[in-house]
């Protein structure tokens, strides 16, 4: 087993197990590179049939991190060796997001509760099993965010589903905005339920080892019984609440041209607002419109196995195209921060061409097998 995903069996007083799933890739914030995601897929898929687990307990190691997305520097890697090669680059990033994104519909159809201790940083592919999990826990250190268009690619991993699940569309703003938030904004938008000081980790953990549960439904009855909301909830700003006004004002736009010049002519005294402003304006401007199509199509789209077999197409058409390679070599790689988009400007988008995203080829196989 690696050293990158630490698992431990607990055996309760009822022959029961707890099982414990630990990331642990500190250096890198707990990104999940291809090993982690194959190892997590197997055990995922190994487990989700046991009649003897009572509860899977998720956390990471350190405290600065949950997980702060995929390692895209492992994919920039695999796409510059493709094209270097004459290959299609979709096929060398397949086996990455497709069994991440079988992965993370799995851990969401879960016969079991599955607990996820979310503290610290949490974005990206950290998301994705955060809103995969029955039970997410956020802190008071929780920082949240999907900022995928800042490297030239799309909200993944599930987004699809959960940010159109979000209320008056605010999952639309934090997707072009790469917007950071913390665990009351998270309440606000019904991501979770579910908040515990950061210190209360081993107290949960010794609950879930501790306790007995006939079922799932014992166990959310247990678990609301134990839950108790902390302080910091009170405390913590919600800066999109505070917002809203002017947010849904922007969210009025029905088209991605329309909401850009609002949004750039737009100035506000206001911190926050400013830096999401000045993130949407510096992102890819085909992942914007990517994302314009993708919420869109996921309001009309119940189906989660449907939307996850969506971002498998999408995220292999990025792979071929030049703004996700470039956006992770200018932020990630060469860190010049100064990415050469193509097109490089929304008024320069053909609609047509991002209709393309959404269309696989027929070499790719996309469906997920779960």
């Amino acid at each position: 087993m690696s050293d990158f995903i630490l698992l431990k069996e607990y055996q309760k007083t009822d022959s029961t197990i707890l099982l414990e799933i630990q990331l642990n890739n500190p250096s890198k914030l707990n990104a999940l590179n291809l090993e982690m995601i194959q190892i997590l897929h197997k055990e995922i898929k190994k487990w989700k049939d046991r009649k003897d687990l009572s509860v899977v307990f998720i956390h990471a190691t350190g405290e600065r991190a949950f997980c702060a997305g995929g390692d895209v520097a492992q994919l920039y890697s695999k796409i510059k060796t493709s094209k270097e090669q004459g290959l299609d680059p979709a096929l060398s990033t397949r086996d990455f997001f497709h069994t991440e994104y079988e992965m993370d519909y799995m851990l969401s159809q879960f016969p079991k509760p599955i607990v996820l201790w979310g503290n610290g940083i949490v974005m990206g592919g950290g998301m994705g099993l955060f809103m995969s999990s029955s039970h997410p826990i956020a802190t008071e250190s929780s920082l949240f965010a999907m900022p995928e268009v800042s490297i030239g690619f799309f909200p993944d991993v599930g987004a699809s589903y959960f940010l159109s699940q979000i209320p008056n569309n605010l999952g639309l703003y934090l997707a072009l905005t790469a917007c950071r938030f913390n665990a009351r904004t998270a309440q606000f938008l019904e991501m979770t339920p579910w908040f515990f000081e950061n210190e209360s980790k081993q107290k949960v953990f010794d609950f879930l080892k501790n306790s007995m549960f006939k079922d799932s439904r014992d166990f959310d009855i247990q678990f609301k019984n134990f839950y108790k909301p902390p302080n910091f909830l009170s405390t913590q700003d919600c800066w999109i609440k505070e917002s809203e006004k002017e947010i849904l004002k922007a969210l009025e736009f029905k088209n991605l041209n329309s909401f850009y010049d609002y949004f750039s002519q737009t100035v506000l005294e206001d911190k926050q607002w400013e830096r999401n402003r000045k993130n949407f304006l510096k992102s890819s401007p085909s992942s914007l419109a990517v994302v314009f199509e993708q919420l869109k199509r996921s309001k009309r789209q119940t189906n989660r196995k449907a939307l996850f077999e969506m971002e498998s197409v999408i995220a292999m058409n990025m792979s071929c195209r030049s703004d996700f390679p470039e956006g992770v070599r200018a932020l990630l790689i060469d860190k010049t921060k100064n990415p050469k988009w193509n097109p490089n400007h929304v008024d320069n988008i053909e609609p047509e061409e991002i209709k393309k995203y959404f269309i696989p080829k027929s070499a790719w196989d996309y469906k997920l097998n779960c």
